[in-house]
């Protein structure tokens, strides 16, 4: 049997003419080729097949399977020799495979595709298949349905516009004074109320609040809202108004006897309508403002913990906290001063008001989505 991965050879798989006196009688066939025999071919009467390469795409691998179909009389038979990152990749595909089943089955009788199509499911980050396809073949898909799973999100680009910022710090006031009674942190500089309902996070505050373009993750609010709800629980949110020990700025005082020192942030760009501080607005200490020492178990001292910049996480888990959802608050001072030679001192008319959402679960360093798909416009030919 001939393999030739030449374009212009044919033929490709010669097999023996039986009727032919110069074919001798062989109980089976080796085949041995490259991209030809594992994309190109269909080998009749396969039955062993030794797999050993590796890719990155989806729909390559799916091609490559020349096992795939229907064997008659023979389906028993069929025996596959792979790796173990190979054999995970189909294993992906698989799942793909089943999810974009299932969410048909779901909608046939819901919607057409023009008013909802179809969702592919992507690989996650310890896959070893990168990509669904090719970039050029994807064209118009957009992702969709991130997974937020221990993530840490920031407000690190504000708008510059007067009337943003003192709507926006006009919207915190009220949501706060909205909220029960506080109380003070054990371990940092901060006001701390416990229980507060996702509802009225969602709705009473990230609704109104005017965030920069630039915030990009927080302009995908329902998908922040639809994953959380499904994750974690809902209406059971720790928010903290922080602030630090010593200020040189003064206090932001909101009523209901709560107040709290500003902090300073220089400005690491300025866009000329927008500013940015810089990757971090969070210091460790405040995402942990909301732990009890009483809950802390661990053999480690806990002085020693706390003061670990890179630990914050595990004494959020040690406490109990992991999967809660939990909002910091932070009045920057217009008056900022640059804290390296790396920034320059706040361009603002007012006060601006900083947001980090620490989401429940796991820590993942970047946002992930989890799905492929056309947007319906695009589909009814909207765009």
């Amino acid at each position: 049997m001939i393999i030739d991965d030449e374009e212009n050879s044919l033929p490709r798989l010669l097999y023996p003419d039986e009727n032919s006196k110069n074919c001798p009688s062989v109980p089976a066939f080796i085949v041995v080729g490259g991209n030809t025999l594992s994309r190109g071919l269909t080998v009749e009467g396969l039955v062993s097949t030794y797999f050993a390469r590796i890719v990155a795409q989806g729909d390559t691998l799916m091609q490559m399977g020349r096992w795939f179909g229907y064997r008659k009389n023979y389906e028993l038979l069929p025996r596959l020799w792979m790796s173990d990152s190979s054999s995970e990749s189909f294993r992906e595909m698989v799942k793909i495979d089943n999810s974009l089943r299932e969410f048909i089955r779901e909608n046939y009788n819901l919607m057409t595709p023009a008013d909802f199509p179809p969702k592919v499911r992507k690989f996650p980050g310890t896959s070893y298949l990168k990509r669904i396809t090719s970039p050029s073949k994807m064209r118009a898909a957009v992702e969709t349905d991130y997974d937020f799973d221990g993530t840490l999100i920031e407000t690190t680009s504000f708008d510059k516009s007067p009337e943003i910022i003192k709507a926006n710090k006009a919207c915190t006031e009220n949501f706060i004074k909205s909220l029960n009674k506080p109380e003070r942190s054990e371990v940092a500089e901060a006001w701390v109320w416990r229980g507060v309902s996702g509802e009225d996070i969602f709705g009473d505050f990230f609704s109104p609040f005017k965030f920069s373009e630039r915030s990009k993750n927080f302009i995908m609010l329902d998908s922040m809202k639809k994953w959380i709800s499904t994750k974690s629980d809902f209406y059971n949110w720790n928010v903290i108004l922080a602030g630090i020990g010593d200020s040189k700025r003064g206090q932001w005082e909101i009523g209901n006897g709560v107040s709290i020192n500003k902090v300073e942030r220089g400005i690491e760009k300025d866009y000329g309508d927008a500013v940015f501080i810089g990757n971090t607005l969070a210091s460790p200490i405040d995402r942990v403002a909301d732990i009890y020492k009483s809950n802390y178990k661990s053999k480690e001292d806990f002085d020693t913990v706390l003061k670990d910049r890179s630990k914050w996480r595990e004494l959020r888990a040690e406490c109990g906290l992991r999967d809660v959802p939990t909002l910091l608050i932070y009045c920057i001072s217009k008056d900022s001063e640059p804290s390296s030679i790396n920034k320059s001192k706040l361009d603002v008319e007012e006060d601006l008001i900083g947001l980090t959402v620490i989401m429940p679960g796991v820590k993942q360093t970047k946002l992930k989505a989890q799905y492929l798909q056309i947007p319906p416009s695009f589909v009814r030919g909207e765009e």
